[in-house]
């Protein structure tokens, strides 16, 4: 008999699995019909909660660094994400236009000049 493993295991991978399949699935083949083209234009991508988390946090400033941003996404969820993966979904963000560049810029941890992030 094989490994048995929690619902909670499945239900969490799933979550992320439908959200990478959501943005991936999100457009039409050149063969498909206009409105095949026009649904997949319309659909709306399923935010992550490591990318619900950030915007959360984003909300409730008028600009953050993205490492002050990963800050606040360790504080809600401890080792949850590592630093990294946070900015780089942060820059993520940013591309898609859920975030957008404010006019001032903040400091790295080590004192270089980085973009500060806030909400469109």
């Amino acid at each position: 008999m094989g490994l048995i493993w929690p619902m909670r295991f499945f239900n969490d991978a799933t979550d992320e699995m439908k959200a990478a399949a959501a943005e991936s699935s999100a457009r039409a083949r050149a063969s498909d019909p206009a409105s095949s083209h026009l649904a997949a234009q319309s659909i709306e991508p399923i935010l992550t909660r490591m990318e619900r988390t950030i915007l959360g946090a984003a909300s409730r400033t008028f600009g953050m660094t993205s490492f002050e941003l990963a800050s606040q996404v360790e504080s809600v969820y401890p080792g949850r994400w590592d630093e990294g993966s946070i900015r780089t979904r942060v820059s993520a963000l940013g591309k898609a236009g859920r975030l957008v560049k404010a006019t001032e810029t903040g400091l790295s941890p080590r004192g270089h000049v980085c973009d500060r992030w806030l909400l469109p």
